[in-house]
């Protein structure tokens, strides 16, 4: 299962790639799977929001949103009135426990989103004048006000590791995610069809 802590930020990463190509390579696994989370999260927003049919116009609302929070939000609006109209007295503190690593997930999906790929450190060519990095990471762009210091000191820097940790806490949360929805599902089939006609 996942956990809070796997998506805490780390400390800076000391050391990089030896290649551009290897981060950039990891952002997009990272992304992809960032992605087929909020397919999944998608689909139980739908089901939650519609539960006696699947509902493709709810699947595509929650697509017009763009950011974690109001998604969250939706989801949460949903299963407020799914679970008031069928009580549990488990699934829906599961489910806020995993709308709230999903927020800190999306932290860390967004600096991979908008960081950008570079070298940190130099070396002189062989036989040439030509410097070459040696070590690449992906940081946040120098432009970003909330994310530069004055000293314009790192808040992140991540190596290819990092990303693909971060690439694989997010297959958990997925995973998560379908457990929890075909959960969700089964107790809902559970109820008498009359109880299920009122929704």
């Amino acid at each position: 299962m996942v956990q809070r802590q796997d998506f805490t930020r780390p400390q800076p990463d000391p050391k990089g790639d030896a290649t551009a190509r290897v981060v950039f390579v990891s952002v997009g696994y990272a992304l992809s799977q960032w992605e087929h989370a909020e397919e999944v999260l998608a689909s139980l927003y739908s089901f939650l929001a519609s539960p006696a049919r699947n509902s493709h116009a709810s699947f595509r609302a929650y697509g017009t949103l763009m950011a974690t929070r109001p998604r969250r939000l939706m989801i949460e609006a949903a299963a407020d009135v799914f679970f008031t109209n069928f009580p549990d007295p488990d699934l829906p503190s599961r489910l806020t426990a995993l709308l709230t690593i999903y927020a800190d997930a999306g932290a860390r999906r967004n600096e991979i989103a908008h960081g950008v790929v570079m070298g940190s450190s130099k070396q002189t060519a062989q036989n040439s004048y030509d410097e070459v990095f040696t070590d690449w990471f992906l940081v946040h762009a120098l432009h970003n006000t909330n994310k530069t210091s004055n000293r314009l000191e790192a808040e992140y820097r991540f190596n290819s590791i990092t990303i693909d940790r971060f690439a694989e806490s997010f297959d958990k949360l997925i995973a998560d995610i379908i457990d929890l929805k075909q959960q969700i599902v089964a107790f809902y089939q559970s109820l008498p069809q009359t109880l299920r006609e009122q929704y």
